[in-house]
């Protein structure tokens, strides 16, 4: 681990690799990374702690996180109720990507020595090693058979016996990105194979002699990838399957023996199997499953309104839902377990992990106030490294080259290794669809700097609020993404009052729906971020560590999902962003996304509307118009990725905009939804629409939102001393006023109706 193994992953064009690349770090000489799981536990739950090192041993703590950034950097306390191994022993550990779909064992699948191999494939890249179609070869070569598609030689059969690996190859031909059927009829006693493709209507057929007498096949049948683990991600391909496949069968005896339908999916994984045998079969490694099969005619832009056309499941070399790591250590949390963000401290002679996880727990008597940390968006940027798959996105949002990236060691490991993020793409050019918390996630720590906008961004930045919020001596419970898509809107019950994190960006149906609710009930919302509520996400029932995106067809987004593959098989609903479903962030907050970069931020001037007495608690100790100038990281709390009102797409005839910044430069640039056309106000900086504006939306009940509008916000309320800023002033009395008030009465008149 020393320096990871490299992976060939598409980061960048070829020219961008001749001309330009961001400058690689040195790694530690004794890396340790780790991941939890859950990532999200409850008091009371066990924590398994997986760590893989090259070091003999590795020191080991559990900490509870307080703050980090600011004059005194990572602030962190012992927990004393819990102890790991002061020393464990160390081991590297590998993991095995690619996904396939697995059908049996059994011993029908086992018994074949003469039979009928069919199924329709759509590469999506071809490799220098031969990719597997499906197969029973175990992985030590010993017995069972592969049908193999080898970008130079065609299509082939390899078998194992007692003569060892024998092949034989048919000039069929088999194109990327075109749909072909493949046939091949094995016979023993003939000792020869035919091969047949078909695509569209051209086909061919070629007959080859091979011995088969000493087959002897395994009782697992495979699609999509070889029986070997671990296996890592390669340039030149590790025997898994890029692209889709669809209709896998086999025929034997005059019967059939497997017949897999991808159209009828049991749950988000298993599908049925139509012989008369019935065999098990299951999704591996998280491929895509509700694909366009080869018999979609894009009429229909949902497998639930056409399941008969989406009988393809698309699978990748780099798919990867568990790294598969030893459980080095374990602790058992106590049922008065405090909620909070903890990490297991992992030391080398030159290496430090701090690796996360999240307690939460039973509301607390007489505490008013919740932190909701945003789990999916930590999870949606986790091990991203999309400057290198897209060079171009990157200069468009900091207006500088590739080679400028300032890239760490963290970050080239996820490069290196294959490990995506959903704002990556696969191999084959696809987007990244599943995020899973178990693997290392590199860039989900306490210390992490993002290059893109050189400072904090996920956990790193909701820490500074955390920080902030314990100095200033706020009582709250932390709640996750993952805790109020479990409970809804039973979750916040208890609570008078919602904190955000800085970057909420995606949300599941149950979690709006939760959010609403609140509202409804005369509840508030401190929204302190930007961006939020804005990506459709879905969680999987029976694998939670799973989290799900589609991408859209149009607006602003890192990539595209292919037409008719929109929708979630996790949740059965359409992706893309909220905004395109009808339930646009503007009816909630006041506002939604305006524009995004890495420029230099600005300051909130405040509007005459906000002069007005009923505001003027808001703004209590703050001197003067503007709020927060030369602050933050950015130099500005509106900065990175902000929001604006909206009447069209429902910002409330009640939502009051307090104060906005303006006068941006590039690189910020409206959003792209927000154009119907070409337009010069697309790569306008100084369009009106690019703008941030702070909002005080208080309906008649007492409920509503305060929303900062800006991803920037939390990194303004401190200054470099750790003092607290005009940006603190503001949150602090938003805070306070919308937890002292009871429900039922409005915060904007001191909790008087």
């Amino acid at each position: 681990m020393n320096e990871a193994p490299e992976m060939g992953a598409r980061e960048m064009t070829a020219a961008d690799a001749q001309t330009s690349r961001p400058e690689r770090p040195d790694f530690p000489k004794e890396v340790v990374l780790g991941y939890s799981e859950p990532l999200v536990a409850h008091a009371g739950d066990r924590v398994d702690l997986h760590v893989s090192t090259d070091a003999a041993a590795y020191e080991a703590e559990l900490l509870r996180l307080r703050s980090a950034g600011g004059r005194d950097g990572l602030v962190a306390e012992p927990v004393p109720s819990l102890e790991l191994p002061a020393l464990i022993e160390g081991r590297a550990c590998r993991s095995t990507f690619g996904s396939w779909v697995e059908v049996g064992p059994a011993r029908e699948i086992a018994a074949l020595t003469r039979f009928r191999a069919s199924i329709w494939v759509f590469p999506t890249l071809l490799t220098a090693v031969p990719q597997v179609a499906m197969g029973t070869m175990d992985g030590s070569d010993v017995s069972g058979w592969q049908v193999c598609i080898d970008v130079h030689r065609g299509v082939g059969l390899r078998v194992a016996g007692g003569e060892g690996v024998l092949e034989a190859w048919s000039d069929a031909p088999v194109a990327e990105r075109r749909w072909t059927e493949l046939v091949v009829d094995a016979d023993a006693e003939a000792d020869t194979v035919i091969f047949t493709a078909t695509s569209g209507k051209a086909s061919c057929s070629e007959v080859r002699s091979l011995p088969l007498s000493s087959i002897q096949s395994g009782g697992r049948l495979v699609i999509g990838a070889p029986q070997v683990e671990p296996r890592p991600v390669s340039a030149d391909g590790n025997g898994c399957f890029n692209g889709k496949i669809s209709n896998p069968r086999i025929d034997a005896g005059g019967e059939v023996v497997v017949d897999v339908d991808l159209t009828d999916a049991l749950d988000g994984w298993r599908f049925r199997e139509r012989s008369r045998f019935g065999h098990q079969v299951e999704l591996r490694n998280a491929p895509m499953a509700g694909a366009t099969g080869p018999n979609w005619r894009a009429r229909s832009s949902s497998f639930t309104e056409a399941p008969e056309e989406y009988g393809a499941v698309h699978l990748h070399d780099d798919d990867l839902e568990d790294a598969g790591w030893d459980a080095a250590a374990s602790v058992d949390l106590p049922l008065d377990m405090p909620s909070g963000i903890y990490a297991a401290k992992l030391s080398t002679s030159d290496c430090t992990d701090f690796v996360p996880f999240f307690v939460t727990g039973p509301a607390r008597p007489g505490v008013d106030m919740v932190l909701l940390l945003p789990t999916l968006t930590y999870l949606a940027y986790a091990d991203e490294h999309e400057i290198l798959s897209n060079p171009p996105s990157f200069r468009a949002f900091t207006g500088l080259g590739i080679e400028d990236a300032d890239l760490g060691w963290r970050d080239w490991y996820s490069v290196d290794t294959g490990l995506l993020s959903l704002y990556d793409v696969h191999r084959d050019g696809s987007s990244a669809c599943f995020a899973s918390t178990r693997r290392p996630l590199v860039n989900v720590r306490p210390d992490y700097e993002w290059c893109l906008i050189h400072g904090p961004h996920g956990l790193a930045m909701d820490l500074r609020l955390t920080g902030w919020l314990d100095s200033a001596g706020f009582t709250y419970d932390v709640l996750t993404d993952h805790d109020l898509h479990e409970r809804g809107a039973d979750a916040l019950e208890p609570y008078r009052v919602i904190v955000t994190g800085a970057h909420p960006e995606y949300w599941t149906a149950e979690m709006l729906d939760a959010l609403e609710a609140h509202l409804d009930r005369g509840g508030r919302t401190a929204y302190l971020g930007g961006n939020g509520l804005h990506g459709v996400a879905g969680i999987d029932r029976g694998r939670p560590h799973m989290v799900e995106i589609r991408r859209g067809l149009g607006g602003s987004r890192p990539s595209s999902a292919e037409p008719g593959e929109v929708w979630l098989t996790t949740s059965r609903e359409q992706g893309g962003t909220w905004r395109d479903r009808g339930r646009p962030s503007h009816r909630v907050l006041g506002v939604g996304t305006a524009a995004m970069g890495a420029g230099s931020g600005r300051g909130y001037v405040r509007s005459q509307r906000s002069h007005q007495a009923e505001f003027d608690w808001v703004f209590e100790g703050v001197d003067g118009d503007e709020i927060g100038a030369g602050t933050g990281f950015l130099g500005g709390p509106a900065a990175y990725e902000f929001d604006r009102t909206d009447e069209t797409l429902g910002t409330p005839s009640h939502a009051v905009v307090l104060a906005t910044a303006t006068g941006f430069d590039e690189p910020y640039y409206p959003m792209l939804e927000d154009f119907m056309g070409s337009s010069p106000e697309v790569s306008d900086p100084r369009s009106p629409m690019v703008r941030a504006d702070m909002v005080m939306m208080v309906d008649e009940a007492g409920g509503g939102a305060f929303s900062a509008g800006s991803a920037a916000w939390c990194g303004s309320l401190t200054d470099p001393n750790g003092d607290p800023t005009d940006v603190a002033v503001v949150t602090g009395n938003v805070l306070r006023r919308f937890a002292e008030t009871p429900l039922g009465e409005s915060p904007l008149h001191g909790g008087r109706g």
